[in-house]
């Protein structure tokens, strides 16, 4: 019986010795982003982000410094308005989270390792410097970030004749901005530039299609727990839980929207002399998909969908494995084993037959020497005493 089992047990180690090559920590390939960070960090840093787990944005904006806490339009008081706090403090930058999406009275945010479709409504003064400056945390603490910057696709067109007065602008008769009628601070940057401008007075319009790939590392590229470092072995943590590697947003073209209304935009360099205002009550819808990637190259067949399916396709694989090593000793039993057993059962019953046998005979049943058949029970023996 043992030799019978020893082709099985030496299938079952050589099953477990090729998941230990495949799971092994020297499956990094030498394209991959090399080990540079350190093996060992501070107690407490950071853990990669769970499938699906929520990704926000951070996007920089203006307020004002007032009695040490920076006031935006977001969290200044009820009694504030936007003129009131222009007046006090100074003017800062800080991080805030990505602004409330009107449609959904939530921020912009995606889900690791999700495509997905977003659609998010916006006020137009979020698009009038042309871009917004943001971050995505790496992890899931939000310890370090990845800058991300948001273009937007801008377009000119050339304001009306009647919108131009409203502004209290004249146009010469080629069609630029008579910079006698401009604002004294703007006559004296024009007197100090070198050439004199040509200004043309124009609408400014976005595009409303905005598209995001994400990067994620991939399961082998991150080490520890921790998380820092990119040697490393197979871990269910590493199964589950990816870090964001990098991140990029590009505008496609689809739609437009007016967002900024005055703007002087100068024919000879093409360069915005003087930027306009935001228009009031106007929204861009903005829109695309949210991509993700494994690793820094575009791995987008790789990406697990979500825990769940991980979970059954380990079992999936269990149960291939089991069905393989059963099929293989099935086969390994039919060929070699049950033989074996067949004859040796056959052994043992002519053995049991041949001791009932002489047991009915007595002790004329004798076995004749050199294994011949027993005294006296030749057919010629009794046939001579018959008669």
């Amino acid at each position: 019986m043992r030799r019978a089992l020893s082709p099985f047990l030496a299938a079952v180690l050589l099953c477990l010795a090729f998941a230990s090559a495949v799971f092994s920590t020297d499956t990094a390939s030498p394209s991959r982003i090399p080990s540079t960070l350190p093996k060992k960090t501070e107690k407490g840093s950071d853990s990669p982000f769970g499938l699906r787990e929520r990704v926000s944005l951070q996007c920089l904006i203006r307020g004002r410094l007032i009695d040490g806490k920076v006031v935006t339009a977001d969290n200044m008081s009820s009694g504030q308005s936007a003129t009131d706090i222009e007046q006090e403090g100074i003017e800062v930058e800080t991080w805030a989270p990505f602004p409330n999406c009107l449609n959904n009275n939530m921020p912009l945010r995606t889900f690791m390792a999700t495509n997905m479709e977003y659609t998010c409504t916006l006020p137009a003064s979020f698009f009038e410097n042309g871009f917004a400056r943001c971050r995505v945390a790496t992890t899931n603490r939000g310890r370090r970030y990845i800058p991300l910057t948001i273009p937007f696709w801008p377009v000119y067109q050339r304001m009306t004749p009647a919108a131009v007065h409203a502004l209290g602008l004249r146009l010469d008769v080629y069609g630029f901005v008579d910079t006698t009628s401009l604002s004294p601070a703007l006559q004296a940057t024009v007197r100090s530039m070198p050439l004199p401008p040509r200004l043309v007075p124009v609408d400014t319009y976005v595009g409303n299609h905005i598209n995001f790939i994400m990067h994620m590392s991939h399961p082998d590229m991150l080490g520890g727990n921790d998380g820092e470092t990119f040697s490393g072995g197979f871990s269910l943590m590493h199964l589950l839980g990816r870090h964001i590697v990098a991140a990029t947003a590009y505008p496609v073209r689809d739609q437009f929207r007016r967002v900024v209304s005055g703007s002087l935009v100068d024919v000879m360099t093409g360069s915005v002399f003087h930027k306009g205002v935001a228009v009031e009550n106007a929204f861009v819808d903005m829109h695309g998909v949210v991509i993700w990637s494994e690793g820094e190259n575009f791995e987008p067949e790789r990406i697990p969908k979500s825990a769940l399916n991980v979970f059954i396709n380990a079992i999936v694989v269990f149960v291939l494995v089991f069905v393989a090593l059963g099929g293989m000793f099935a086969v390994y039993f039919v060929l070699v084993v049950s033989p074996s057993v067949h004859q040796a059962i056959l052994q043992e019953k002519e053995a049991n037959r041949s001791l009932i046998t002489g047991a009915s005979q007595g002790p004329l049943g004798a076995a004749a020497p050199g294994g011949g058949p027993p005294a006296g029970s030749s057919k010629t023996s009794l046939a001579e005493k018959l008669a």
